[in-house]
């Protein structure tokens, strides 16, 4: 048995999440009334503070601690299930790499290393002028499926409850941080034009609403790997 515990249980789990869910209506709610809703009201360092659209606003380092949380919690449950430990550490780690990513903009750097470069390919890679970090990033996303979808499958047997909660948070944060994202590309990207505001609002939702159910299924898995060692 690990020395290590975890000492929550469903219910603190479930408050965790809504809590979570609270927190983030409440920053995009911030976000429509200061940038969509009443844009003429002079809102001081609040608007720039609560901006989504910043790398580093409130919102953004809130996504980044959740991505990491989210890591950390998935390292810790890899201490009661060594036949997957190897699979749930790759995991801990890319959270934690996304947590970065959405703290210090690193895959928006490649964007403008490809923009400053006389590289073909990378400019070839951009959508509108933005977007080189697509390909590279897909490419490294197919690498860790195969490498990863043999103990994905078997943990998935063994605890479906935390492993749908886990898939519907990573589709609903992939829509957010892909989809959206790569849809507001062809949207006219300036800090007034309402179609990209409203995009924003919509990407930033889903991407937080993604990584607190993935937060949840994780939390839910490491109960569930806890209980089975004892």
């Amino acid at each position: 048995m690990s020395a290590f515990t975890l000492t929550y249980d469903y219910r603190n789990a479930k408050r965790l999440l809504i809590a979570l869910l609270g927190l983030e209506l409440f920053l995009v709610a911030l976000y429509v009334m200061m940038h969509i809703a009443l844009p003429d009201v002079r809102w001081g360092p609040f608007a720039d503070a609560f901006d989504l659209d910043a790398d580093l606003s409130i919102p953004a380092w809130f996504s980044s601690v959740q991505l990491f949380l989210a890591g950390g919690a998935l390292l810790a449950a890899s201490c009661f299930d060594r036949r997957h430990r190897w699979f749930l550490v790759l995991g801990s780690l890319v959270l934690i790499f996304l947590s970065v990513d959405e703290g210090a903009g690193l895959h928006e750097r490649i964007t403008v290393v490809a923009r400053g470069s006389e590289i073909g390919v990378l400019e070839a890679l951009m959508i509108r002028n933005h977007g080189a970090w697509i390909m590279p990033y897909l490419l490294v996303g197919v690498l860790l499926i195969v490498i990863a979808i043999k103990p994905a499958i078997s943990i998935f047997q063994e605890h479906r409850r935390p492993s749908l909660w886990v898939i519907i948070g990573a589709l609903t944060f992939m829509s957010g941080a892909v989809g959206l994202e790569i849809s507001s590309y062809f949207l006219e990207r300036r800090r007034a034009a309402v179609g990209y505001l409203v995009a924003v609002a919509a990407e930033e939702i889903l991407e937080m609403l993604g990584v607190s159910l993935v937060l949840y299924g994780i939390l839910i898995f490491g109960i569930e790997v806890q209980s089975n060692e004892k």
